[in-house]
């Protein structure tokens, strides 16, 4: 395999497949993975949740919730919210995924340090809900 988007197949996606009752929260409807280019093989599985990119809504008439980075950002939800993964490692997967989505250098840089900088309360709520549902 190489670095990209998968479906459960195999096949590369160019989007995701979901289900959203109010237009900004998704549930995924189908398994997925992302590679990043060292290899690392993420798994982003059928019910997987996100509300979009996390950006301030006075960034939105530039970089709103569904950009060409939304599959990053669904991505990096997946990792705060789901696996238990390092804030570094997540973060760095974004930046990994936005690449891979040739998504503008300028945008990927500024959603990329908005939340190394900003996202640790996030990450902190989202770790400390994925001990408690799993017991830890």
């Amino acid at each position: 395999m190489s670095q990209g988007f998968r479906d459960s197949e195999g096949n590369p996606v160019k989007g995701f497949v979901v289900y959203t009752a109010d237009g900004r929260n998704c549930v995924l409807l189908k398994d997925y993975v992302y590679e990043r280019k060292d290899g690392c093989v993420i798994p982003i599985p059928k019910g997987a949740t996100s509300d979009g990119a996390s950006t301030p809504p006075v960034l939105w008439n530039t970089l709103p919730p569904f950009g060409s980075y939304w599959m990053a950002a669904y991505l990096h939800d997946q990792l705060y919210r789901e696996s238990g993964t390092p804030k570094d490692f997540a973060d760095e997967t974004l930046l990994d995924a936005m690449e891979f989505l040739n998504v503008w250098a300028v945008d990927a840089k500024v959603i990329y340090e908005g939340v190394k900088v900003g996202g640790a309360s996030s990450y902190e709520q989202d770790v400390a809900a994925w001990k408690k549902k799993y017991g830890f």
